[in-house]
């Protein structure tokens, strides 16, 4: 698994070179194929939308009466069409075909278009909290489909949903990076005449539109914008604190590739984050921009404390420890399966270091309480099939059987 998930850091160069690559790209690529396209048909299906409207105040800043209407209608359309499950387009089909396959909520799409239609009869926001009910729909939702295709679980080739509140886990992770957005595309956005500062912090700072026209133009920046600028830094921070405890109560339900997308995901946020200079920064697109070099350094660095942190865990552990968390594993029913798995592992990774196998795979699936489905992929070459099943694999169905007794043990069953 370490191997094969590093080795895509290479394969997908030409995707983190490219500096208009959405984060959420380049962190699908550890992802498994079915779950990667289910992204994509999921995203695209918004960013048709959300381009659509943007697009339109980029040419003119105002909707006229009857353009509020005909987007609305066409918004409203869309939505009711994946709401009743009658797609009005083959791209609608499609998309109602991935959400049937991977038993996604409905919620996401009629809160995404809640925000579009919000932004049709609206300009920009009066005030912070109307704009974290815009980023409901416009941040927190698509959030919410990630963390969903990261946690499915896959069971005799169908999909169950995942184990936690998906939108409770997005929502501080999609705020954190959604205001680092807005402090990164200020410029870009004001040339596209497209505002996110929120007008009572306006206010509060004495800036008006105007200003942020001219600072976006180059002109001197006042302090009373620095100021600004720092309110949505704290509140960036806030979230990204925030996302940082959430992450860690999750990553039990999910497997090794999708826990490191999520870091990776943060972490090329957190890069940006870093790139924000309040004091002294010219605000603009390129002084927030990160370099491809930056980029892949960042994932590279983000890969190595992932797997060390593992190991780390794992060497650190004394057979104590282990047995009593294996026991506390099935007091917590839920948190069993990876437990399970890393039982199996310590074997495995032995069979690796000795030369046994080539490299394995070991995933554990919940299927209900007290009910696990244990499936393991072993890499082996022709010499290594021999040892493997003639002289190891009686080892490996030792321990399926010394957590099938553990399990009667500790549950009575």
């Amino acid at each position: 698994m370490v191997k094969s998930l590093s080795s895509q850091v290479e394969l997908n160069q030409d995707l983190i070179l490219k500096a208009d690559t959405p984060i959420l790209d380049i962190a699908s690529q550890f992802w498994e194929g079915e779950r990667q396209n289910a992204a994509r048909i999921c995203y695209q299906s918004m960013r048709a939308i959300d381009d659509l409207i943007d697009n339109r105040k980029t040419e003119m800043l105002t909707f006229s009466p009857l353009e509020k209407q005909q987007f609305t209608t066409r918004v409203n359309a869309w939505v009711e069409g994946i709401d009743t499950t009658l797609p009005c387009n083959p791209k609608q089909q499609e998309l109602l075909n991935v959400a049937t396959r991977f038993k996604m909520p409905k919620w996401p799409w009629r809160q995404f278009s809640q925000s579009m239609i919000y932004d049709i009869h609206h300009e920009g926001f009066q005030t912070f909290t109307n704009f974290l009910s815009y980023a409901e729909g416009a941040a927190v939702a698509p959030g919410s489909i990630a963390l969903h295709l990261c946690g499915v679980i896959k069971v005799a080739g169908q999909y169950l949903p995942p184990q936690f509140n998906i939108r409770k886990v997005a929502r501080p992770l999609a705020l954190f990076s959604y205001l680092v957005h807005i402090i990164r595309d200020f410029q870009k956005d004001q040339h596209d005449n497209l505002n996110y500062i929120a007008q009572d912090l306006m206010n509060r700072y004495t800036i008006t539109p105007e200003m942020l026209k001219a600072i976006a133009e180059g002109q001197a920046i006042p302090l009373k914008f620095r100021e600004l600028m720092n309110e949505y830094y704290r509140f960036a921070d806030y979230y990204r604190c925030k996302a940082r405890k959430v992450l860690n109560t999750i990553y039990v339900y999910l497997q090794p590739r999708y826990q490191l997308s999520l870091e990776i995901i943060y972490n090329l946020y957190h890069l940006v984050f870093e790139r924000i200079n309040i004091s002294n920064g010219a605000f603009t697109s390129k002084e927030f921009t990160p370099s491809s070099r930056e980029i892949k350094d960042r994932i590279t660095q983000t890969i190595s404390h992932f797997y060390s942190t593992i190991k780390k865990m794992g060497d650190k552990m004394t057979s104590r420890l282990k047995s009593f968390l294996m026991n506390a594993a099935f007091i917590f029913e839920p948190i069993a399966s990876p437990f399970i798995s890393y039982y199996l592992k310590r074997t495995l990774s032995d069979w690796e270091k000795k030369g046994k196998i080539d490299d394995y795979r070991v995933q554990t699936t919940r299927v209900k309480k007290f009910h696990y489905i244990v499936s393991v992929d072993l890499d082996v070459t022709s010499q290594q099939t021999r040892r493997v099943f003639h002289q190891s694999l009686w080892t490996l169905n030792r321990k399926v059987e010394e957590v099938r007794s553990w399990l009667k043990k500790t549950v009575g069953k």
